[in-house]
């Protein structure tokens, strides 16, 4: 409910300021398309373990700013990629999103360093890799995974 009335509030307020180049998205299966669209992505999040549209902005090269949330602060680096902000600091967020606007060049470094993140730190091997470990390791000596190395590599 809570999102709900935020989206009609910032819905609300680009119609009474006339905005016309924000889109709403919302149940949105393929997040790619409208990505490539985007200059710079914004993570607005109070609460976040993981944002999953966040990590696919990285991976399609684009600049980030957030706030604070999660693990975010891992994958999002003050002057490499983007910048992030103070969950509740509104100034910040949009001095951050001015910057980068009128920052052409920035915006491209930001986007190439975020695609290198993401190849190094978000790549399905790693992500599998990690699975298994953790798998491993609840399992303990149990297992013995030389033997069923071939398995997941």
């Amino acid at each position: 409910k809570n999102q709900i009335k935020y989206h009609n509030k910032c819905k609300a307020m680009c119609d009474e300021l006339n905005v016309k180049n924000i889109e709403f998205i919302s149940n949105c299966d393929e997040l790619r398309p409208l990505l490539n669209k985007f200059n710079l992505y914004v993570c607005t999040s109070l609460s976040e373990s993981g944002p999953i549209s966040l990590w696919e902005a990285l991976s399609m090269g684009k600049p980030i700013i957030s706030t604070d949330v999660g693990d975010v602060h891992l994958f999002v680096n003050h002057d490499i990629n983007g910048e992030i902000v103070n969950i509740g600091d509104y100034q910040a967020l949009a001095n951050e999103i001015g910057s980068l606007i009128n920052n052409v060049e920035k915006r491209k470094e930001y986007g190439l360093n975020s695609r290198e993140i993401a190849i190094k730190k978000l790549d399905i091997k790693l992500c599998a890799r990690a699975h298994i470990n953790a798998y491993l390791k609840v399992l303990g000596s149990k297992y013995n995974k030389h033997d069923n190395e071939s398995a997941y590599v």
